[in-house]
């Protein structure tokens, strides 16, 4: 037998020393632990299972030649019951460290002999379930049974349910001649359980199935089960959740093995490190061996040079464990659809999906979706979050993407990720719809669908600002596919609520996606549309000259298209930057011209745009009176129109115009109701506006040190309104002096109307 074993393992040498490759290199290929592969090699292993050879005959390119090296199927048989003549629990391999619930839980399992007589020990890859079970068991003074029944040993055969009940006869010193007969095995298993009670660990089982005739079914003989899958038909069990260590006991464990190199360095970057290993003991392992390993490197080389998921993943190897092939065998696990589905779920961007994400992305209803999540959270490889939200590590979304989603037909994924796409615009879209009702959307939006549960504008805002980072990708991901409508879609609806957060950046990057999107569509309205957006990204930014040009480019499209709304549009944003370019006599004549073409067009949400602008540049001409009332005029028209963010604006500008005006008590109560309508409406900036504002107006009385504690509460709203664009911002740099602490609300002046007291920092993204 050992000369057969030998052969096979020197072709196996031969052949991929033929190839150039390593033994790594070929583990990577054939999906199996490298450790697997040098025992085969070095006739370290009695048997070889056809599995395992025909995937190491693939992983090498060949077409079943090295399946002629195996031994007879009749030995090998044979073998593994020659090779196990004890069942006793190996000695545990590591140390361990956190476990103390787990340890506590299992103990009282085994010192409860009236409770179940079924502990299952149940979690991801690589939590030590088995360690755990070696360590519960060490102190039992009766006999111990422990049978690996191969469900997650990358490469590892499963052994068959025939060769098991043999096995544990065996184990339990049945002599004599076992039955051939299946049933009359297991009925004789459960008669010598209750001769010869035992403890029986069952290590790595792959589903009930597997083990269900083996268990004795005898309060006498408890058994502890360690498995990556619930197991959900154990009904009477206890369950033991073995999870991820908590943060301090991983950076414990990290630090023990990685050594001493590692003693003193920052908890922050320890801490860094072990999250990305999901503070899963194997992976916590195997990333301390290779920073063992590479002793020219700090920790924190180490953690730069693996910073991305990508390389993180490809360096949890030390030669004999590996993530991807844990992850793997829970992969392997899973039903055809189910498999799918996590292959697919990386073409989400972000690490959380909503029910409606998971939906899209397989193509059917809820109830189809929640059924295969349900397979996905059996085996851990996601996680809920709470009612409608599931969780994919970053280290399981990278595998999902190299090795799950290439196995699907790339027109499928194609498809999947189009359907994501068109779900995340719906929902983009009905949030951008609530959030600034009044937009012109023209023809460029799709119908909403699937949206009923953005029903209000407080759940559009808590939504769009949970996910734009999302979307941002995804626009991303649109253009590099060569989906164009769907990233012009994506950037256009997500305009609105980035003008209202003040998230240039992105809204200047997903724009210039959306230009290319347009020009590859040949779709010269749509390219105007985004020339538009972009300089106003850049004026509300403070680039006046690169806002110009973008609105000039925008007006000549629309000129040639004959798009009247188009150029009265484009005229008004010029007219806009000139205003904040200091060229008020300008801006306030074509301010009137443009004020008359949208009430011709009857477009009041614009009208009254126009009508806060020419507030803003009268003030700044000194045109006190008319300032007032084009003012006035805007809010009346806003509260008309329903339309908050507006609203709150057009508050400010009218605020502004009383303190121009040296009215400082109607300042005072205009901006302490700027402030209630910011906070509503979700605006950090237009509530620093407006706190800056009343700062202002306590300054210019002379109470310095009021003033300064509104500054600063300002400050914690958005610490960078820029003076060119905001006049409030301009009055506190020429009356600003050293800041105060911030208010406490007993402090507060008892003036301002509807003033919330301030009780923390705002939200505000700049």
């Amino acid at each position: 037998m050992g000369s057969l074993v030998r052969d096979f393992g020197n072709e196996l040498r031969e052949r991929r020393n033929a190839a150039g490759m390593t033994q790594l290199q070929l583990a990577s290929k054939a999906r199996c632990s490298p450790s697997i592969i040098s025992k085969i090699e070095n006739a370290g292993l009695q048997t070889i299972s056809e599995t395992i050879a025909r995937k190491l005959d693939r992983g090498l390119g060949g077409h079943g030649e090295l399946l002629d090296f195996l031994p007879d199927p009749d030995q090998n048989a044979a073998a593994i019951i020659d090779l196990a003549p004890s069942l006793e629990p190996p000695e545990p391999g590591n140390v361990l460290i956190g476990r103390d619930r787990e340890l506590q839980q299992v103990g009282e399992f085994l010192d409860s002999p009236d409770g179940p007589w079924v502990c299952l020990l149940t979690g991801p890859a690589g939590a030590g379930k088995t360690n755990l079970a070696l360590h519960a068991v060490r102190a039992h003074r009766g006999l111990r049974l422990f049978l690996d029944l191969g469900g997650s040993t990358p490469g590892a055969e499963e052994p068959s349910l025939d060769a098991c009940l043999d096995l544990l006869l065996r184990g339990l010193g049945v002599d004599g001649r076992i039955p051939d007969d299946r049933e009359a095995k297991v009925a004789l298993l459960r008669s010598a359980f209750r001769e010869r009670p035992a403890l029986l660990v069952l290590d790595n089982v792959r589903s009930l199935s597997q083990v269900a005739p083996l268990l004795p079914c005898d309060p006498a003989s408890p058994v502890i089960i360690t498995s990556r899958h619930r197991l959900n038909g154990l009904d009477r069990a206890v369950r033991v959740a073995v999870e991820g260590l908590s943060a301090d006991d991983a950076a414990r464990l990290f630090r023990e093995s990685a050594g001493e190199r590692a003693e003193n360095e920052s908890a922050a970057l320890v801490g860094e490190i072990v999250e990305r290993c999901q503070r899963l003991p194997l992976l916590l392992n195997i990333a301390a061996a290779r920073f063992r390993a590479s002793e020219g490197w700090s920790l924190t080389d180490f953690h730069e040079r693996l910073i991305d998921a990508e390389a993180w993943l490809g360096a949890l190897h030390d030669g004999d464990r590996s993530a991807s092939a844990a992850f793997a065998m829970s992969v392997e696990s899973l039903s055809p659809q189910a498999r799918r589905l996590f292959g697919l779920l990386a073409l989400n961007p972000a690490r959380t999906l909503e029910t409606l994400d998971v939906a899209a992305l397989a193509g059917t209803g809820k109830g189809v979706a929640w059924h295969l999540l349900d397979q996905l959270a059996d085996a851990h490889l996601i996680s809920y979050e709470g009612p409608g939200r599931v969780l994919v590590h970053d280290l399981l979304r990278e595998y999902a993407l190299r090795e799950a989603l290439p196995a699907i037909d790339a027109a499928e994924r194609d498809a999947a990720l189009r359907r994501l796409l068109d779900h995340k615009i719906a929902m983009t879209d009905a949030c951008d719809a609530l959030l600034d009702p009044r937009r012109h959307r023209a023809v460029f939006t799709g119908e909403a669908s699937g949206t009923d549960v953005i029903a209000d504008r407080p759940t559009a805002l808590a939504w769009i600002t949970e996910q734009w980072p999302c979307l941002v990708r995804l626009c991303r991901t649109a253009a590099e596919r060569g989906m164009h409508d769907h990233c012009w879609r994506l950037a256009f609806g997500l305009r609105g609520y980035f003008f209202l957060a003040k998230l240039w950046d992105p809204w200047i990057a997903t724009h210039h996606l959306a230009a290319e999107a347009a020009r590859e569509l040949g779709d010269a309205r749509r390219l105007g549309v985004v020339f538009n957006n972009l300089g106003l990204a850049h004026s509300d930014r403070g680039d006046q000259v690169d806002a110009l040009g973008f609105f000039h480019r925008a007006s000549v499209i629309f000129q040639e298209l004959g798009d009247e709304f188009g150029v009265t549009t484009s005229r008004s944003n010029i007219a806009w930057a000139l205003l904040y370019r200091g060229d008020h006599e300008h801006s306030r004549a074509m301010f009137e011209t443009v004020l008359g073409e949208y009430r011709a067009q009857g477009n009041a949400g614009n009208a009254a745009i126009t009508l806060r602008a020419l507030s803003l540049v009268e003030s700044e001409l000194e045109m006190s009176e008319a300032a007032i009332t084009h003012a006035d005029e805007a809010v009346e028209e806003f509260l008309a129109l329903d339309l908050p963010l507006d609203l709150v604006m057009a508050l400010n500008c009218r605020a502004w115009a009383h303190f121009v005006a040296g009215d400082d008590d109607v300042a005072e109560d205009e901006y302490g109701r700027a402030i209630t309508a910011g906070l509503d409406c979700g605006s950090p900036y237009e509530t620093a506006r407006a706190i800056t504002g009343l700062g202002n107006v306590f300054a210019r009385r002379g109470r310095r040190d009021e003033a300064d504690r509104y500054w600063s509460w300002a400050d914690d709203f958005h610490q960078h309104l820029d003076p060119i664009m905001v006049a409030e911002s301009r009055t506190r740099t020429a009356l600003t002096g050293p800041s105060s602490p911030r208010p406490r609300p007993e402090l507060l002046p008892a003036r301002a109307p509807h003033l919330p007291a301030p009780s923390g920092p705002g939200r505000g993204r700049g």
